[in-house]
């Protein structure tokens, strides 16, 4: 398998060179690289490569990602793999300012490989002992957000690094716009099992602009602004900050009566329902007992 994976980057095209760089000529940079028909199995190379620790050279792994993304905007599972590596790099670099910049990227080509999925994301990919195998980056990137990219980002932005989801407060329309209607799941998951309460601000914000933006999934979002709301309270008292754990607590208390003035329909509106009574009456045992506003 080692040789087959060397010899598969040894046959990759124009995927795998260097980025443009700023002394190249405008005309250079105005034509963008053509996609190579073998594109997405260039890509399922790399991977292989990387998950075999043949592929260390993050600023390759970088230059591939920005070809890629350039070369095939309109290609869902490139745009997917460019994701995943944008991510994979930004694990390596100790600048949060580096870091941002790639989650950014990991983010943007994530939302450009939903917005042209076709009817199914599977793909067919040959390995490098000429067995075929089917593959599914589309729902890896969309994971890979779930569990690092959002939560991330969110961790920046406690720090101060901000990423301008976090800054819009009015959506003029959903930003995931499959007929699927579970890429914005993954970015509500992200935020509301993992966000740092020094966070909470910024992930309410966004989670109110989604709420906003992507009425189909308001009952997920309202339950997740009251799960982000309670974790941050509880994080606020650990930290001695009593202050903003009240107000933590009041606000996640204030979307457990949002949540149930919702319509009661849907497959997981019966688990929310019990998960935000949890949170509502935790949040006044624990945090508004003596206060006016959870009479």
């Amino acid at each position: 398998m080692r040789i087959g994976i060397i010899a598969a980057l040894a046959a990759l095209g124009g995927l795998v060179q260097p980025v443009a760089h700023a002394d190249e000529t405008a005309a250079d940079a105005a034509t963008p690289p053509a996609c190579p028909d073998d594109a997405v199995q260039q890509m399922f190379n790399v991977q292989m490569a990387v998950l075999a620790g043949q592929l260390t050279d993050v600023q390759q792994l970088f230059n591939i990602a920005e070809n890629a993304s350039a070369a095939c905007p309109e290609n869902s599972a490139v745009q997917s793999y460019a994701s995943l590596f944008y991510g994979m790099v930004s694990k390596s670099v100790p600048e949060a300012e580096n870091q941002l910049m790639l989650l950014s990227k990991a983010y943007d080509t994530a939302i450009a490989a939903e917005a042209h999925i076709g009817s199914s994301s599977a793909e067919p990919v040959t390995l490098p002992d000429g067995t075929a195998q089917t593959v599914y980056p589309y729902g890896q990137a969309f994971g890979a957000l779930k569990k690092e990219v959002f939560p991330d980002l969110a961790k920046l932005a406690a720090a101060g690094h901000v990423h301008p989801i976090f800054e819009t407060e009015t959506l003029e329309a959903c930003p995931y716009v499959t007929a699927y209607n579970s890429s914005v799941q993954f970015e509500i998951d992200g935020f509301a099992w993992t966000s740092p309460y020094e966070a909470a601000d910024f992930v309410t914000t966004r989670l109110e602009a989604l709420k906003g933006a992507c009425p189909h999934k308001t009952t997920n979002i309202v339950a997740a602004l009251g799960r982000v709301n309670e974790r941050a309270a509880r994080s606020a008292r650990e930290a001695g900050d009593e202050a903003k754990a009240l107000t933590y607590a009041q606000a996640a208390f204030d979307y457990t009566e949002e949540f149930a003035a919702l319509p009661s329909s849907g497959s997981e509106w019966e688990g929310l329902h019990i998960a935000m009574g949890n949170i509502r009456a935790t949040m006044k045992a624990d945090f508004l007992k003596d206060a006016q506003t959870a009479q």
